[in-house]
């Protein structure tokens, strides 16, 4: 019965969770995916390389996230956007009557009541954890505003401000370097921590410094309580500020296809059982990585049904022309808008000061790739 209460409640919550989040969330969301906020970090670190301006990025790092929400400070929360009295008491029942129990020699003890978190796999837990982490863009929203946090500026014509970027836990943090950054950082985080109960690990956290000198980088790491990082750094599963046309770059993803290889070559299997591996597990390693960086032309292959990562790659790259065209109020759009410029409804496209991926989907949507760019100008009208 829970089940079916928590998933009709989930699908209602899901239908105006869009309108009291950040668009810097892009978690869950309708209209908003995962690689919104890869864009947008790349394209800010991209350009502070090239124009020779100081960055800070500071990751987060949240300890047992879901685990951690205190229920009161959740309903405060929506109490403050104006969820209704009833719709508090039914999320109420549905988290704070959550039982518990231990398995102990591979017996379950008797079970207990929780006293805070969410359960990880309940269908209401993505978004709820939403609404308590909006709290965390309130707060930078305020000291931006209040000048005592300053965020990137990107582009100059028509400048964006990035300051944040939220995928439910995990959070990057951006700014310019200054020591007033660096603590404004070390407060905001403490006072989020003291009000959601989500606890901040400084020492896994981590700060990466572009065009920043070294011995100022750890001396801020120092007062933050944090590591030191650089260029490129991995954040949500793909390294921002790399190079996708180096080979080094994709190491990640060929050391994951060479241990599920090494794992398969102990086993006595058949072609076709291989083949069936090499189709539904092998050729989906690399899909996450090809849908935003381009990779470097290889040989050719792709019989046997086996999918050609080339020409995939080119189309999941299709996909953000398409976006271009009729996606154009997030944040990601704006970003791309206040660095590149817009002529004729059309973004410009920067030319050789442009990021690596801009270039490779400018590409393909003006039907310039060498390798199969063409259709997308072709055969879509306005």
């Amino acid at each position: 019965m829970y089940k079916i209460l928590a998933k009709v409640l989930a699908n209602r919550l899901r239908l105006v969770v869009g309108s009291v989040i950040s668009e810097a969330q892009t978690a869950f969301v309708k209209d908003r995916q995962i690689l919104d906020g890869i864009l947008i970090a790349n394209e800010v670190v991209d350009e502070a390389r090239k124009l020779q301006k100081e960055l800070l990025l500071f990751k987060v790092d949240f300890e047992k996230a879901y685990d951690s929400v205190d229920w009161g400070y959740l309903d405060a929360v929506m109490r403050k956007m104006s969820f209704p009295t009833l719709w508090r008491k039914w999320i109420k029942e549905c988290v704070c009557t959550t039982t518990a129990s231990v398995l102990v020699n591979g017996s379950p003890t008797e079970e207990f009541l929780l006293e805070r978190g969410l359960i990880q796999g309940d269908p209401l837990s993505p978004f709820l954890f939403l609404l308590a982490a909006e709290d965390l863009n309130v707060m930078m929203r305020a000291m931006v505003q209040s000048n005592i946090f300053t965020g990137y500026s990107i582009g100059s014509v028509n400048p964006t401000v990035v300051s944040h970027l939220q995928f439910a836990d995990d959070t990057l943090l951006l700014g310019v370097k200054s020591w007033a950054n660096v603590h404004a950082l070390r407060a905001v985080l403490v006072l989020f921590e003291a009000v959601s109960r989500l606890k901040v690990k400084f020492n896994k956290s981590m700060l990466v410094g572009v065009n920043i000198v070294d011995s100022w980088l750890a001396e801020a790491a120092s007062v933050l309580g944090c590591i030191v990082g650089k260029v490129p750094f991995m954040y949500l599963g793909l390294p921002i500020g790399g190079d996708p046309r180096r080979l080094s770059f994709w190491d990640p993803v060929l050391t994951r296809i060479r241990s599920r290889l090494s794992g398969w070559k102990s086993r006595f299997l058949s072609f076709g059982g291989r083949l069936i591996l090499l189709k539904f597990v092998l050729t989906s390693l690399p899909v996450y990585a090809i849908s935003f960086f381009k990779a470097p032309s290889g040989k050719k292959y792709g019989r046997l049904g086996v999918r050609h990562l080339r020409e995939f790659n080119i189309a999941l790259l299709g996909k953000w022309c398409w976006r271009l065209l009729v996606d154009r109020g997030g944040l990601w759009y704006r970003v791309l808008v206040a660095r590149y410029g817009e002529a004729v409804g059309t973004l410009v496209v920067g030319g050789r000061s442009g990021s690596s991926w801009w270039r490779a989907v400018s590409n393909i949507r003006d039907g310039e790739s060498t390798d199969g760019g063409g259709w997308f100008k072709e055969s879509i009208v306005r």
